[in-house]
């Protein structure tokens, strides 16, 4: 089979090496009379065949009908207008079946076959090792296919703000996120080809007899029974190696959740048609490609798939009438090239994962590449539809909007009762979004419907320069009001309650619907927040051809216009994390209130400069009392408890220990969701300098663009005077960072990991000078670490120099903490490293940035698991946080909105189940002044009021 795939490849002119012979060629059907002619139609067994979407070959590479490409085009029009958010963000189960060959396969047998049915089948043929590798495969995809879902409703999210603020952000964060998505997509191909590739090396010469027999009759559309059964086909006998495997598989997947055991199913035909089918066929891509979008996809679900692209297409065409689709006719035209540059990624990643199936490595490097532009194409493509349905939105005559709705309204996917009792208000917003094509001002602030924001209290009939039927205006001269009851009447059937009404809509009559409607509009969420509400009930006469496109520029202009005013300028944020300072270890004292919590040793200008100007959080815990496990926390936002790290340096234990220290990982795990990963999909660069210490591959394996690699505690011991434990080399990479984000004009992430105040015998001269009259009696280590405070805050006071020379300084977020606390300099707190008691995790936490006041102080207890969803909120990431996330969002008692702070549990969590500080193993929670601390060895509790004693 591969070798016919050489022409293919190199017509591509991809960057992709072929892949030696395959030695699984004979399992294709037809493989020699395919792979020879491609510009044939495929083998028409069963009298199935034909050409597919109006595709045919050329050169090696696909040709788009333009009718087709205009079917899907319109079809998603309908679908983005008129669908809910959560209709718009479907992803089917199917997601990678077009690296695998099943869409082709699907057309070819007719849309026969069904992924439960035949996947069945296909298990059936395997052996129990063999289903044994698609369970592993099922379970072990799982956090990738999060991401991969994640990116694609993060695209899907920055879409939705268009269609209902009517706003352009801009194209280049779609495209960010498009590379994003196209990435983890491609990734997640490579885990599913290196599984497919295990099964097909450990097949025997029966089963791939069987599965040959599997698709030519699936393809003739044939029942699974029929493809599945013992039989004479092509004169030669052929039986089911183990039709128990089926029975196995389903019992594996017994307490799996419905998504789950579709998704094994999916798998099974993936590996049916990859196994079985050419080059040409698995590298068939259907014309409507970015459907799911749009939303196409969830309406065809709702349907039972009883539509077509075509019929709904007639339909929309006849409703928009020639000159709105003429609109996307054109982005039609104008998306030719970026399809032909999709297809070839597309390409480009089918080859990569082929060469699997030849024994061969899979190239993640490969993968990313061709993913990345794959998914910046389809971002673009995505961009110029999406601008072609606004102008379309904007042009809408009044009856045609109505027309639209109607047309959607037979495929509604309302909430179930289920849902609207679980989050009647949720319920509500969804239904809300079936209002807004009409309730919603579009092109040159016209709305067919006056706005529902505020409704409930208003009188009826009131909105300025709204015309309004003469039945609602004779409501409104009585006085009327829209209360939640009168509403709640209207929508069950608006013409029975007042007849003569303009209404077009027939009435919501399900009373649980309703009250989940009314009471999400009576908390003020109207389907619109429009600026203009005027509006006229006629329709406005057709403007000519000319003045109709100079509308359209202008309402786009506009929309841009308000994008940009509206939308603050993403932040950037500088997070330098230093290691084993104390809580008192500056100049400046963490709580004003409290003397001792400052260092009257050292001198830390810049720390205070960076107080003086933002915010001490004086109640700031580390994750954990020692480095790793907080390191860990901080990527994730998940205490060390929960990720089952909560130690650095080898576990102690021994006879004079009464109790076996709990066990803990020792490398970061590729299935954690990082910050750096989070804000890169957003569209920030992102960078870690210095101390990484987790393994795991290194900072660039988790989302880090530019990095140190992985680095630990040793990598600072080479660097001396005048560059003592690499600070000033850090901060000279850090500026070349940042001023490469601003050149390129991205936002951007810059971690500093400082080695200090480890190696302290490397501290600079300079620095010794100056803090020994100071410390007479102090011993060289204690010296040491003085000098080192005071070189970090030198590396500090340039890196704030750099901002303000790069004028960023107003639109950064800068923060300063330690990895865990220390032996405390003035003796207040209890403990140090090693333990929970205040000294081992209270820390030095400054904050500044946009919306801090200068000079401001919290008490609120945070953690350092808090700054992952701090992060995310500054940069506009509205996405889900991933599951176990522990840490609430410091932005809003930050911007001195909040005096609290919103986490899954109302307290913090402690876990250190091991011999190295004070008292032995421990756990701790607070939550406010108090906190509560278990002493393992003992089984006993404390219980201390922190406010009183601090100690």
């Amino acid at each position: 089979m591969l070798p016919a795939m050489l022409p293919l490849a190199l017509s591509l002119a991809l960057p992709v090496p072929s892949p030696p012979p395959n030695p699984l060629s004979l399992l294709s059907v037809g493989a020699l009379q395919d792979a020879g002619a491609p510009d044939q139609e495929p083998s028409s067994r069963g009298g199935r065949g034909r050409r597919e979407e109006g595709r045919s070959r050329e050169s090696g590479r696909l040709s788009v009908t333009p009718r087709k490409e205009e079917a899907a085009v319109l079809t998603r029009c309908l679908t983005w207008l008129t669908g809910t958010g959560e209709e718009n963000d479907y992803v089917s189960v199917g997601r990678l079946a077009n690296y695998f060959g099943f869409v082709h396969f699907r057309i070819s047998s007719g849309h026969t076959v069904d992924r439960a049915g035949l996947g069945g089948a296909v298990v059936d043929l395997l052996r129990p090792e063999q289903v044994a590798v698609l369970l592993e495969l099922n379970r072990s995809q799982e956090p990738q296919l999060v991401r991969v879902r994640e990116a694609r409703v993060r695209m899907n999210d920055l879409l939705e703000t268009m269609l209902d603020e009517g706003a352009e952000p801009a194209e280049q964060d779609l495209v960010l996120l498009g590379r994003e998505f196209g990435r983890e997509e491609a990734l997640l191909g490579g885990t599913l080809a290196r599984a497919f590739s295990e099964v097909a090396a450990s097949l025997d010469d029966d089963q791939r007899a069987a599965l040959r027999d599997l698709r030519e009759r699936a393809e003739a559309g044939r029942a699974r029974d029929q493809a599945s059964s013992d039989g004479d086909t092509g004169g030669a006998r052929r039986r089911r190696p183990r039709a128990a495997t089926g029975q196995v598989a389903r019992r594996q997947l017994e307490g799996a959740t419905q998504d789950q055991v579709q998704e094994f199913w999916s798998l099974a035909t993936r590996l049916l048609t990859w196994l079985t089918g050419t080059p040409e066929r698995n590298d068939f891509d259907t014309a409507g490609k970015p459907s799911q979008h749009f939303g196409f996809v969830s309406l065809r679900v709702e349907s039972g798939h009883a539509i077509t692209r075509g019929g709904v297409s007639e339909a929309v065409q006849e409703v928009l009438g020639a000159d709105l689709t003429a609109i996307l006719e054109e982005v039609v035209r104008d998306s030719r090239e970026d399809f032909d540059g999709f297809f070839a990624a597309r390409a480009g990643i089918n080859r990569e994962l082929e060469r699997g199936l030849a024994g061969a490595e899979i190239r993640d490097e490969v993968l990313v590449t061709q993913g990345q532009l794959q998914g910046e194409t389809e971002a673009r493509m995505t961009w110029r539809q999406a601008l072609a349905f606004l102008d379309v939105r904007d042009e809408l005559e009044d009856a045609q909007a109505l027309a639209l709705l109607d047309l959607r309204e037979r495929y509604l996917d309302l909430p179930s009762p289920e849902e609207v009792a679980q989050d009647p208000l949720a319920a509500g917003r969804r239904l809300v979004r079936l209002c807004a094509l009409c309730h919603v001002p579009q092109g040159e602030g016209r709305a067919i419907g006056p706005s529902l924001e505020g409704i409930v209290g208003r009188r009826v009939g009131s909105v300025p320069g709204y015309t309004y039927s003469a039945a609602m205006q004779a409501l409104g001269a009585r006085g009327a009001t829209w209360t939640e009851d009168e509403l709640s009447r209207f929508i069950a059937s608006p013409r029975e309650h007042l007849p003569g009404t303009a209404m077009g809509f027939r009435g919501l009559p399900d009373p649980a619907l309703r009250g989940a409607l009314v009471r999400f509009l009576a908390g003020g969420q109207g389907a619109g927040e429009a600026a203009s509400e005027s509006q006229s009930a006629e329709q406005a006469p057709e403007a000519p051809s000319a003045e109709r496109e100079e509308r359209r520029r202008r309402a786009r202009r506009e929309r841009t216009e308000a994008s940009s005013s509206a939308r603050p300028e993403r932040p950037n944020i500088l997070f330098l994390l230093s290691d084993d300072q104390p809580w008192d270890g500056l100049s400046v004292p963490m709580d004003p209130a409290v003397p001792q919590s400052s260092w009257d040793a050292v001198q830390t200008p810049a720390l205070a400069k960076l107080a003086a100007e933002g915010m001490r959080l004086a109640r700031a815990y580390s994750p954990s009392p020692v480095c790793s496990p907080t390191r860990a926390s901080l990527q994730t936002g998940k205490s060390p408890g929960q990720l089952g790290w909560t130690k650095a340096a080898p576990v102690v234990s021994g006879p004079s220990y009464r109790l076996i220290p709990g066990e803990t990982a020792k490398r970061f795990s590729s299935e954690e969701v990082t910050v750096a990963e989070r804000l890169a999909a957003a569209g920030y660069d992102t960078a870690h300098f210095g101390k990484w210490h987790l393994e795991g591959g290194g900072p660039g394996e988790h989302g880090y663009r530019v990095h140190d690699g992985e680095t630990g505690n040793n990598d600072a011991a080479p660097h001396t005077d005048p560059n003592p434990v690499d600070i000033f080399g850090m901060v000279e990479r850090t500026e070349a960072f940042m001023r490469e984000a601003r050149d390129a004009g991205r936002p951007f992430f810059a971690q500093l990991s400082l080695y200090a105040l480890h190696y302290p015998e490397n501290a600079s001269a300079h620095s010794l000078e100056a803090v020994r009259p100071r410390l007479e009696r102090a011993n060289p280590k204690e010296l040491g670490r003085a000098a080192l405070t005071q070189d970090l805050d030198e590396g500090v006071a340039r890196l704030l120099a750099t901002l303000e020379t790069l004028e960023l300084a107003d639109r950064t977020f800068v923060l300063y903490m330690s990895d865990n606390g220390a032996k405390p300099n003035a003796g207040l707190l209890e403990g140090g490293k090693g333990d929970l008691w205040e000294a081992g995790i209270r820390v030095p936490l400054l904050v500044r940035g946009p919306g801090i006041e200068p000079g401001s102080v919290s008490r609120v207890p945070v953690a350092g698991f808090d700054l992952f969803p701090t992060f995310l909120e500054w940069a506009g990431d509205g996405g889900a946080l991933p599951a176990g996330v522990e840490g609430g969002s410091l932005a809003r008692l930050l911007a001195g909105d909040a005096d609290s702070v919103e986490r899954p549990q109302p307290f913090l969590a402690f876990h250190f189940p091991h011999y190295q500080g004070l008292g032995g193993p421990q756990s701790a929670l607070i939550q406010g002044d108090r906190k509560l601390m278990w002493l393992h060895e003992g089984d006993e509790l404390r219980l201390f009021d922190v406010a009183r004693d601090p100690g």
